[in-house]
């Protein structure tokens, strides 16, 4: 990765990574060296989307500008972009057929002013800065959380949900935290990744409670989730384990990450996520599903 760019920020997502300079000035690269986001806009936050392995190069991107205006590009099949007219069709090789899209960002239609958004498999959400949420996109799993399984073009508000803190969207779910600590999730629920003790093919349309009386001060998602409690202890679910779990070994961790499933690393539920954290020990740690982490290869000095 050449690039003489100074980095506030990172997120990554199935295909695609996203950064934020120091003069928030938005880059993205995926097999290529980091390219200025066009438009000459300027973000407070970025998020690559998390498709599963076998859809990974159907991704979109969405951002906040530093003004609160979202913008959405990439694939377009779901709604994804927040738009009801799209600018241009592409083609995807791995599955062999074209779709809307826009490779430039696009203003999401009808949208609040945002603090952050989260784009997921084939589905976005953002957060007002009151905490009030939205989304919009595919809905096949109730992902949207408006009661129905209707995809949406346009940010659609999440019905009964308490002010969040943060939201992400995993591949084909979300999840929100709220300031106190509590948790909700709401889509696909088939190998437990809602974290509500069990785990089924049915859409999950409204926001269910993470069926664990613990408190949490961030999560992430992409084909299960994982969560950190203030003491930096970390819990997983999903995977086949349908309610928040501690991760095994005694490691305290300063924030951690969740990425999409692989299609070498097939599980029985499916491409297994990996989930990566910074130790206060200052060392980057890796594990799937409850494994004990796996320290990475040197320190990690953010």
């Amino acid at each position: 990765m050449a690039t003489s760019a100074t980095f506030a920020s990172l997120a990554a997502g199935s295909a695609v990574a996203c950064g934020i300079t120091t003069d928030a000035q938005g880059y993205c690269w995926g097999g290529s060296d980091p390219a200025v986001v066009p438009g000459g806009l300027r973000f407070r936050s970025l998020s690559p989307g998390r498709r599963d392995a076998y859809n990974a190069g159907n991704e979109h991107t969405c951002g906040v500008a530093v003004d609160g205006t979202a913008w959405c590009w990439g694939a377009d099949d779901d709604g994804q972009l927040g738009t009801a007219s799209t600018r241009s069709t592409c083609y995807n090789g791995e599955i062999s057929h074209d779709y809307p899209c826009s490779d430039t960002p696009v203003p999401v239609t009808g949208a609040p002013r945002f603090a952050a958004i989260t784009a997921g498999g084939a589905h976005t959400c953002a957060l007002t800065a009151d905490g009030t949420a939205y989304c919009w996109g595919d809905n096949t799993w109730g992902q949207l959380g408006d009661s129905s399984t209707v995809s949406r073009e346009q940010p659609m508000p999440v019905h009964g949900a308490p002010p969040l803190a943060s939201i992400v969207a995993g591949a084909d779910f979300t999840c929100g935290l709220t300031s106190a600590g509590a948790a909700f999730c709401w889509g696909h629920n088939d190998t437990g990744q809602l974290g509500i003790g069990a785990q089924d093919s049915l859409p999950h349309t409204l926001l269910a409670s993470v069926a664990r009386n613990v408190s949490l001060t961030s999560l992430d998602a992409a084909q299960r989730t994982c969560a950190l409690t203030p003491a930096g202890g970390a819990y997983c679910w999903g995977g086949g384990v349908t309610v928040p779990t501690p991760v095994a070994g005694s490691l305290v961790f300063r924030s951690l990450g969740v990425g999409p499933g692989r299609a070498v690393a097939l599980s029985l539920f499916g491409p297994t996520s990996v989930a990566c954290g910074i130790a206060t020990d200052g060392r980057g740690y890796c594990w799937a599903r409850l494994e004990t982490p796996s320290p990475l290869v040197g320190p990690v000095r953010p």
